[in-house]
């Protein structure tokens, strides 16, 4: 009965092993002393890829014949015939197997044949190549990216720092792995203050920061302020794990030119531990799988931070076939730049985007890109979808994307900051010109005062001296070289030309500034400008003013009142108009004023050199918050429209 029992357990042990070798991609042999194959089991799919000759009642030897790996095959069994028990990997019908041989005993002790056991790998060597080759892909995104990459633990210890960081911190790569961020990198100033934040956020007691700036402490002592951007890093259960950061050396904006590199020393780490489990497959054939899923979640979770990092950094950023020039790869912020949808991005090539001046400075560029030179462009003209142009600064490198030999750039846009620049070269033009008219001014009221005014009380002097000699001579004498009326008239002349050097010095002060303008307010000056003979016969002005206002703050009537001056200036000099009508309207808490003549006019859209008029006037508005517009056509006059904000004088309290 036991014996039968015996039978028994053995089919059913057979059955349940048949059925575990049908599931999995794995074969099992035995052989007798002369390597002769008693049995071999396996799902039909499985044997079907083995040797023609591998079957029961053919030795080893019969089966393996030709190739080196069936000499290694062979010479593993007759190893095993002495006892040994072997693990080998065999390559067959080009399928990778994890194979097992040991001895098989009697009862005595006798070793009566061998026991083998393989199982198919192939496919889990081709996933652990095809995950390096991403992983590979990915980092190679961050080697020419220009700003900081730094990983830490929530002990503050540095599990990863690209290429930029150690550049800038002026360590050697892969030096600083495993050291504390704070102690390290930080001076000593603000480094438990920062640690403090540090520990905090990893413990819940206070968000992240989004954004900010602390300095950073080199090798060599230096420090170097960054401009952080942070986003918290937790594992599948939400819990918080770590932070990422990414920081650009703002000391030296200028200085971007530096690739990233991201080094995921932990993936590497897995992918040993996962190599070594697969040699344990015929003990932990279920705990292989589940450790396999584990490790490839976790290299998807390291690929799509990767490709976090590359949609959301702020530069864009473009990846173009180095044979085609076609664009192959976008990120969203190039995408928002350029103003294209993703696929239509992707249908363009490099001169598709730049203006066509613009391409012989690109395509030198990309030239030296494919050739492996890391270069940069700065200020270079962008093509927008709608036509409109915006600068950047393009910094590239050459790249293998997809098994093709390709090149990315970064573009950071630099549109304001070369407006900005451009206005401060205007603005300094400017500045020189108003400088070179105060001089001229200057210089006219020098010659005013020399030929007239100095002429006239030097006249005086000489009159006045004379009649001093005069009435200080001896009466006798007087009486014989000169009469009273002579005398009387000397002295008249002098009165004469000094009341003439009054009227002078009043008519000078009022060029400058005019009196009336404090004593009277604006509209009494502008009243009196206009009534200046200097227009008498040569320009007819109407003047009309509907005003609310009772004083004006001084600067407002005082730039009132040269807006008035230059334009009629300009009238009077440019436009051969007889007629010109100056009006002041106050509508609420705006005034408009105009000035408009019916001239020879001008095209205002044809580049001209700028007179000192009209920007002096484009000046004087912009400086009190105002709106000029010009509006003029050749042969039909010009008119300036002035809008200023009301800004009228506090009045003075009367004393009691």
């Amino acid at each position: 009965m036991d014996d039968v029992q015996g039978v028994i357990d053995t089919e059913q042990a057979k059955t349940v092993l048949r059925m575990l070798l049908e599931e999995e991609p794995c074969i099992a042999w035995a052989t007798d002393s002369n390597l002769r194959l008693t049995s071999l089991l396996g799902a039909p799919q499985t044997v079907s890829r083995l040797p023609r000759n591998l079957k029961v009642g053919r030795t080893i030897s019969d089966a393996f014949q030709k190739a080196a790996s069936d000499v290694t095959a062979v010479d593993a069994h007759r190893r095993a015939l002495s006892g040994k028990a072997i693990h080998l990997d065999l390559i067959l019908s080009g399928r990778i197997y994890c194979t097992y041989i040991r001895p098989i005993k009697d009862d005595n002790n006798q070793i009566v044949g061998c026991l083998g056991f393989a199982h198919d790998v192939t496919d889990a060597f081709r996933t652990k190549g095809e995950l390096i080759a991403e992983r590979n892909l990915l980092q190679n995104y961050l080697d020419v990216a220009n700003v900081i990459f730094v990983v830490l633990s929530r002990e503050g210890n540095i599990l990863l720092l690209n290429q930029k960081g150690y550049d800038i911190l002026g360590y050697e790569k892969d030096s600083l792995l495993g050291k504390n961020w704070f102690t390290t990198c930080l001076p000593t100033l603000f480094r438990d203050h920062v640690r403090d934040v540090h520990e905090k956020i990893m413990s819940g007691e206070l968000e992240l920061f989004e954004y900010y700036e602390n300095p950073v402490q080199t090798r060599s002592g230096d420090q170097r302020v960054i401009e952080w951007h942070n986003t918290l890093l937790t594992d599948s259960m939400g819990q918080r794990t770590g932070s990422l950061s990414s920081g650009i050396d703002i000391t030296e904006r200028h200085q971007a030119e530096e690739a990233l590199r991201k080094i995921h020393a932990e993936m590497e780490q897995r992918i040993v531990e996962r190599t070594a489990q697969i040699a344990e497959v015929n003990r932990r054939l279920q705990n292989e799988v589940q450790e396999r899923q584990r490790v490839e979640m976790k290299l998807r979770q390291g690929y799509e931070e990767l490709e976090n990092i590359y949609n959301s950094t702020v530069d864009g950023m473009l990846i173009a076939d180095a044979g085609t020039k076609r664009f192959v790869r976008a990120n969203a912020s190039i995408i928002s730049l350029l103003g294209y949808s993703e696929e239509e991005l992707l249908s363009l090539s490099i001169p598709d985007i730049h203006p066509a001046g613009e391409l012989p400075r690109i395509e030198e560029h990309f030239g030296g890109l494919a050739r492996g030179h890391i270069t940069t462009l700065s200020n270079c003209s962008v093509l927008r979808k709608d036509g409109t142009v915006f600068y950047a600064d393009i910094a590239g490198n050459k790249i293998d994307y997809h098994q093709s030999l390709c090149c990315i750039g970064f573009f950071r846009d630099v549109t304001e900051r070369k407006e900005a620049h451009e206005t401060l070269q205007r603005n300094e033009q400017i500045l020189r010109r108003l400088l070179d008219a105060s001089d001229q001014e200057r210089q006219l009221v020098a010659y005013e005062i020399h030929d007239g005014l100095a002429q006239q009380i030097a006249s005086a002097k000489m009159y006045f001296d004379t009649f001093k000699d005069l009435i200080q001579t001896d009466v006798h004498d007087r009486l014989k070289t000169m009469v009273p009326e002579q005398a009387e008239k000397i002295f008249a002349e002098g009165v004469r030309l000094l009341g003439d050097s009054f009227i002078e010095v009043r008519r000078i002060i009022g060029e400058l500034r005019p009196l009336v303008i404090d004593e009277e307010g604006v509209l009494v000056a502008i009243e009196h400008y206009v009534r200046n003979p200097r227009f008498h016969g040569v320009l007819q002005i109407d003047f009309h003013h509907c005003v609310n206002f009772d004083r004006l703050t001084p600067p407002l009537e005082n730039a009132l009142l040269r807006i008035v001056q230059e334009g009629l200036r300009n009238v009077q000099k440019h436009s051969q108009s007889q007629k010109v009508r100056v009006e002041l309207v106050q509508e609420g808490t705006t005034l408009r004023m105009e000035i408009q003549d019916w001239g020879v006019g001008f095209d205002v859209q044809a580049p001209r050199e700028t007179g000192f008029g009209l920007e002096g006037i484009r000046q004087r508005v912009r400086l009190l918050g105002g709106l000029l517009q010009i509006d003029s056509v050749p042969g039909c006059g010009t008119r300036i429209l002035v809008q200023l904000p009301v800004e009228e004088r506090e009045k003075k309290q009367e004393p009691r």
